[in-house]
Parts: structure tokens; sequence; C-alpha cells
């Protein structure tokens, strides 16, 4: 070999040595972006995942806030619904005492009266008991003493 072929041989080997160095650090650059490309995949993977997980928890949440908002309006309507029925209850109340108040005026009137009526019904008894009594006096007088007859035709006139 020659002084010539020995710096061709060293560039021709340098030469060799870089385009290996070349190709081992292609190799390695693609094994790198292939891990980077399988990384981002998984990443892209899961942040689908993660997309869908969430798209099923904002929907799972639209129908919990429909639900509540039904619920609410129902309950609303429910409370409007029993002051409704508490106003009419009071009013039926209020009614119920003003009736109860007016038969108790005309009980009160009608206890008078019945007072009044028995202070009389007993006026009369006693009325009745002593012409009763009379009455029963005057019999046993006339038994005891007969009255004298008299004429008949003179009775007669003075009916007249």
């Amino acid at each position: 070999k020659t002084e010539r072929s020995e710096p061709l041989e060293t560039l021709h080997t340098e030469w060799r040595g870089r385009v290996r160095a070349a190709e081992q650090a292609q190799k390695k650059m693609q094994r790198l972006m292939q891990k980077e490309a399988e990384a981002q995949e998984a990443q892209r993977e899961m942040q689908t995942e993660e997309m869908v997980e969430l798209k099923l928890r904002v929907n799972a949440l639209q129908r919990a806030k429909e639900v509540s908002e039904r619920f609410v309006e129902e309950e609303e309507e429910c409370w409007l619904r029993s002051k409704a029925q508490l106003r009419e209850a009071e009013t039926e109340v209020l009614s119920a005492m003003a009736s109860a108040r007016h038969y108790e005026a005309e009980a009160r009137c009608a206890s008078g009266d019945a007072v009044r009526a028995q202070a009389k019904a007993t006026g009369a008894e006693a009325a009745r008991r002593r012409l009763q009594a009379e009455v029963e006096s005057l019999q046993r007088e006339a038994q005891r003493s007969p009255p004298p007859l008299q004429d008949l035709g003179k009775v007669q006139q003075s009916w007249r």
C-alpha cells in the first residue's frame, strides 16, 4: 500500500465510521420518533377516553339539572296549591266562625225565649192550680148546701 492509499483508506474508514454513526443516529432518531409517536398516540387515546368520559359526565349532569329543575317546578306548584288550599281553608274557617257566632246569638235569643216561655208556663200552671183549687172549693161548698131551685122561667129570662 502506498502512502496515498493510506490517507484514502483512512478517509474511507473515517467516512464509513461517519456513515455508520449517522445510520446509528438515524436509527436512534427513528426509535425516539417511534416512541414519541406511540406516546402521542397513547396520549391521544387517553385524551379521547377522557373526552368521552367528560361528555358522559356533562350529559349526566345536564340530565340531573333538568330533573332537579322539574322537581323544583313541581315543588313550587305544590307549594302554590297548598297556599291556595290554605287560603280556602282559612276562608271556610272564618265563614264557619261567623256562622257559629250567628247561631250562638240565635241560641241565646232562643234560650231567653225559652226562659220567658217557661216563666209563662209556670205562671199559667200556677193560675190553673189556683182556678182548680177555687173550683174544687166551690164544688165542696155546693155539695154541703144545695142551692135553692129557681124557677126555670126566670132563669131563661135572665139569659136573654
